[in-house]
């Protein structure tokens, strides 16, 4: 398993998981999935200049990516941070992909920390996994196994089977103490998020 297991959505498995009202939207996720990434865009960027985070997250991703438009990882970032910063989950773990990567911004494993955890506490998985991964090896954040323990519990219960087999070997490398630490802290969701707060404050 590699030390962050980064996982960029599949852009069409991503719009398909997407819901919103807007006519423009819904059809810009026809658009794209027909593969007409010039209606797409066109579709994508109304919504996404009303202020949509899902809009600007799926830009985002057609930037990423250079279908419709050539690769741009820098518009990348800014569409992500616009989409972020309203909360959305996809965007943020996506951001933090992009700094943990250094594509469009400087390599920051801590500004990718901290997407991560923006993400993984509204239960988006593969940052929870991703995150987990981080304390395991003390990249961007101090090194806790406990708390890896616990985030990739977090992500294994929601299915995520990268984390569970993460888990499993993690579990054979701690200590009988830092397996019970790490139980608690699965156990207490709202000590785990607070315990990760203080850490990343200090």
């Amino acid at each position: 398993m590699t030390l962050v297991t980064i996982r960029i959505f599949l852009l069409i498995a991503f719009l398909a998981s997407l819901s919103f009202g807007d006519g423009d939207f819904e059809a810009g996720k026809k658009a794209y999935e027909g593969r007409d990434y010039k209606n797409a865009l066109n579709l994508f960027s109304k919504t996404a200049e009303k202020g949509d985070p899902h809009s600007q997250c799926a830009l985002g991703l057609m930037y990423g990516h250079g279908h419709g438009v050539p690769q741009d990882y820098k518009t990348a970032v800014q569409l992500y941070i616009k989409s972020a910063n309203q909360g959305y989950p996809k965007a943020q773990y996506n951001l933090g992909v992009m700094y943990y990567m250094g594509y469009g911004v400087p390599h920051n494993e801590t500004t990718a920390a901290y997407w991560y955890t923006k993400a993984a506490k509204q239960g988006y998985t593969l940052a929870q996994n991703n995150l987990g991964d981080m304390y395991r090896e003390g990249h961007g954040v101090t090194k806790n196994r406990p708390i890896a323990y616990a985030l990739l519990g977090l992500a294994g219960t929601g299915n995520d089977e990268n984390a569970k087999e993460d888990q499993e070997e993690l579990t054979k490398e701690l200590s009988a103490q830092e397996l019970k630490e790490g139980k608690e802290l699965l156990a207490n969701p709202k000590k785990l998020w607070g315990l990760i707060d203080q850490m990343q404050t200090k």
